[in-house]
């Protein structure tokens, strides 16, 4: 018994320490290719499993169903009309650069501009626009619908 621990913990040492687990790329195995790594083009299961690894989100969903930070240690809803985010601290790109609340701005203005053609634009409900509150706090605003 001792002796199959000390294998699968070697085992799982030279896993982790092998040329494969440092690469800076990903490969997981699918049944089909991925349509895209643009998060706002694509509404498949494929793609989707892959930008899952690659991309962050503002919050994210815990195993509980309960909403959890992610880019976003914390946020508001001070009326029913918006939402504030307050990002992470430190948090980078690949390429070393600071995401701050004007890459947020960034996005989802792109998410629900027209041009994108996003097929996933009702997902987050009415949004009309994101403004940037400082460098780490981003304000959404959503339309009122008529009754």
């Amino acid at each position: 018994m001792k002796v199959s621990r000390a294998i699968l913990m070697v085992s799982a040492l030279l896993l982790i320490l092998s040329p494969a687990a440092l690469a800076s790329e990903l490969r997981i195995a699918q049944v089909a290719d991925i349509a895209s790594m643009d998060p706002q083009k694509v509404n498949d299961v494929y793609s989707a499993n892959v930008i899952r690894q690659v991309y962050s989100n503002l919050v994210q969903v815990d195993e509980n169903m309960q909403i959890i930070p992610d880019l976003a240690e914390s946020w508001e809803n001070p009326d029913n009309l918006s939402w504030v985010f307050h990002l992470r601290r430190g948090v980078a790109f690949h390429n070393g650069e600071p995401v701050t609340a004007a890459d947020v701005k960034f996005t989802f203005d792109r998410f629900i501009d027209a041009a994108t053609s996003n097929p996933s634009k009702a997902s987050i409900g009415p949004l009309i626009g994101t403004e940037v509150v400082d460098d780490l706090t981003a304000k959404m605003t959503k339309a009122v619908l008529a009754p």
